[in-house]
């Protein structure tokens, strides 16, 4: 997952306007979250955040729903273990 987190400093040099770019995710559990130091302060507790860009690829009626995780990359692998297998039969 890409993310870039934009903080604006005042003047006095504190953060006065925080940007999250989240890039494309998708989160099966949201106690992923809460394990993402960069989005929490140095007390624990989130940042306030001012503005989020989401990327929306797959925003979309055409995905309405994604596999899990796991199961996308099973089925990643069941492909790459079926094309080495065609590749090996070819040349050995």
């Amino acid at each position: 997952m890409c993310r870039f987190l934009f903080e604006r400093l005042s003047a006095a040099g504190e953060v006065d306007h925080r940007i999250l770019y989240t890039g494309d995710f998708r989160y099966e559990d949201t106690s992923e979250v809460s394990s993402m130091r960069s989005l929490h302060g140095v007390d624990g507790a989130p940042l306030k955040i001012d503005e989020m860009y989401l990327d929306t690829t797959f925003c979309s009626s055409q995905y309405q729903t994604f596999p899990k995780r796991k199961e996308a990359i099973d089925r990643i692998w069941n492909l790459v273990e079926d094309w080495v297998s065609v590749l090996h039969s070819l040349y050995g």
